[in-house]
């Protein structure tokens, strides 16, 4: 987990009524820039062979395109507070009570590692195939769009009632 100001941790004992400081529940996740950070933590997770096509500049793009998604599906299983700082953007992510934090922020960054790999898989095969058909070449910066559509298409079909998918 990474550090946090004492006053974030005083806004999230208010904003969650955890006075007693439950210290399951007590430690909020901290990025600071998100974007960047998270761009760095699903580098490090994703298939070998495709974030090199992408490259980490390529993937902070493309989680770019795909940042209200992503925000979303860390809302699945955290309170979220985006707000400005020096940097950049600052996310704070409080655990809800339902689960251990530990647990649920792995299983959220799991399945976003397993949307990105899906996204991977659709930016360099289908869209780079339709690209080719349609241009007779590939720019990196149509392989980036396609990667933050799909990621954010995935993210979205993921955070749907499974009824209406």
């Amino acid at each position: 987990m990474r550090q946090y100001a004492l006053t974030d941790l005083i806004a999230w004992i208010k904003a969650s009524r955890n006075y007693a400081l439950d210290l399951p529940n007590a430690i909020p996740l901290y990025y600071n820039p998100w974007l960047r950070q998270v761009a760095r933590d699903l580098y490090a997770l994703a298939p070998e062979g495709y974030k090199r096509l992408a490259g980490a500049a390529g993937l902070r793009k493309a989680l770019r395109e795909a940042r209200s998604a992503i925000k979303e599906h860390f809302k699945k299983s955290n309170e979220v507070e985006v707000r400005p700082s020096r940097v950049g953007e600052l996310m704070l992510l409080y655990p809800k009570r339902a689960s251990p934090p530990a647990k649920s922020h792995e299983a959220a960054v799991e399945a976003l590692r397993e949307a990105l790999a899906r996204a991977f898989k659709y930016a360099s095969g289908d869209a780079a195939r339709e690209a080719l058909e349609h241009k007779g070449y590939l720019e990196w910066d149509d392989y980036i769009k396609a990667l933050g559509y799909a990621l954010r298409r995935e993210l979205t079909k993921n955070a749907s009632p499974r009824g209406t998918q």
